[in-house]
């Protein structure tokens, strides 16, 4: 069976309310963080990964490449979100990089919020407490 990694940081969680969707189909791998080029955005009931200036904490997951497909249906790719490969880093001091699919948003005219609190916490769940919104756009 081909494999693959992704990267999740929102309701695809360990504990998210879309984790369903790949716990029982994949390995949990560990806790990742992006380089310093993205942020997270408030779209209501789940968040957004867009360009920015900080670190985004997450998961990588190693999948069957053949559950994309749902997870592209879940995630609304190709759009609201783009699933691209990215650079990601073990949070535990592992220097080397690897590779994971992602979803970036796709930003529309709605206003959106920045997620300022979990540029270095990361988030846990989606959403389970009040958290700091800057405005973006």
């Amino acid at each position: 069976m081909d494999m693959t990694r992704l990267f999740v940081y929102g309701t695809l969680k360990r504990g998210g309310q879309l984790n369903y969707a790949i716990k029982n189909h994949a390995t949990f791998i560990g806790d990742y963080k992006t380089a310093p080029i993205f942020q997270l955005v408030d779209l209501g009931s789940f968040p957004g990964l867009i360009d920015g200036e900080i670190e985004v904490k997450g998961e990588v997951w190693e999948i069957p490449t053949d559950l994309l497909g749902l997870i592209d249906s879940i995630e609304g790719a190709p759009i609201l979100y783009s699933r691209e490969i990215i650079e990601v880093k073990n949070i535990n001091g592992e220097e080397n990089s690897e590779v994971a699919w992602t979803y970036i948003f796709n930003n529309s005219e709605k206003p959106m919020y920045r997620i300022s609190e979990f540029g270095e916490k990361g988030l846990d769940f989606w959403p389970t407490r009040p958290f700091q919104r800057e405005e973006v756009f």
